[in-house]
Formats: structure tokens, sequence, C-alpha cells
């Protein structure tokens, strides 16, 4: 399993700006008891929230800027992006564990955190289980697996991973006044090895 932490490759000027965007997002929360915060696609027609069709185009430039620049030092296409949302929590919701697809899907999933501060007290970590995904998460999956990587939304901060691989976004703590919020990728055909170079090379 391939989980990849990079810190300070992302320009955070693109990531404050969008940041600063996001202040005044029309959001939208989900009530079909399953998902417990707020996502706002960007860009992707494979959701459909509250019977709304997502158009294949990105609403707001800044996010399109921020996948610009992220296609051009990964020498990936347009044709390697599934979707781009961005995920903003609070106090009091909650994430589960899930995949962002099989391992047949060969999906590669990019959390970019653009919380311009995170203290390590605020919680809300993304967490990685050990263990496959066979269907659906049963009873013995839950008793058997562990937390095998834990990771602070700190600014600037990129995770890539397998999407196969089982995450969840850890609760926030009652200490945190803040919204945390991911600017999330999902990327098709792609070689997680290759993008890790390209954004090491980025700023070497």
């Amino acid at each position: 399993m391939s989980i990849e932490v990079l810190d300070n490759v992302v320009p955070k000027e693109l990531l404050n700006k969008y940041n600063d965007l996001t202040l005044g997002l029309r959001r939208i929360r989900s009530d079909d008891g399953e998902i417990k915060y707020n996502t706002f696609i960007e860009y992707g027609s494979d959701y459909n929230i509250h019977g709304e069709y997502i158009v294949d185009k990105f609403i707001h430039e800044e996010a399109k800027n921020i996948w610009l620049w992220f296609k051009k030092v990964t020498n990936i296409t347009d044709n390697n992006l599934n979707t781009c949302y961005i995920n903003c929590m609070s106090y009091g919701d909650e994430g589960y564990a899930h995949i962002d697809g099989t391992k047949t899907d060969n999906i590669v999933t990019c959390i970019f955190y653009i919380n311009p501060e995170w203290h390590s007290q605020w919680g809300a970590e993304t967490v990685f289980y050990s263990g496959d995904y066979k269907g659906n998460f049963e009873d013995d999956w839950y008793y058997e697996h562990d937390i095998i990587k834990s990771v602070l939304p700190k600014f600037g901060r990129l995770v890539l991973f397998e999407g196969h691989i089982p995450h969840s976004v850890r609760p926030l703590s009652k200490r945190c006044f803040a919204e945390r919020k991911t600017f999330m990728l999902k990327l098709v055909n792609v070689d997680i090895n290759s993008i890790k170079k390209g954004l090491i090379d980025a700023i070497t």
C-alpha cells in the first residue's frame, strides 16, 4: 500500500486564494444518513447530491488553477482527472471508514490541506487502516483492522494514496472553532510514484 505525505510542495498562494473563496461557497450537506460533512464539487460528473447533476467543468477559476499547476508538474492530463471537490468539516461532523475505489478501479486520491493554520489539539487527522475492503466493511474487518498511518491537516501538506486503502477523517475536537477544509483530486490511470517524483522535482 502506498501513502505519500509531502510538505511545502504546493504554491501557497494558490491554496490561499482558494481558501479565501471557500469562505463564501454555498456548500451542500448530505442528509442521507451516511455522509456527515459538507462537500462542494468543483469538477466531475460522478456525484449527484440532492438530485443535482454536476457538469464536467470547473466551477471556480481558483480550483482550476490548482489543477493546472498539479497537471503541469506531474505531467498528467485532463483525462486522468475523475473528480475535484472540497470537503468541509466542523465540530460535530463525523467521518467513517471508506475507500475511494477498488484495486481494479486504479484510483489515486490526492488531498490538499488548505487551512492556513491547524493546531494539533484540534484533531481531524486523516487516518489510514490495514486490511482489504471486500465488498463491504463487515464486523470482522472492524475488529481486525488497525491504524497504519495518521496525518495532521497542516497547511500546504499534500497526501497521495491508492484509493483502495481504507481511510477516514477523525472528528474535530471541541477546542476547534474553524472548519477543516481539504481540496481533493481523484485521479485514474496514473502512477503514484511518477506523480510523487513530479511534485518533488517541482521544488528541487
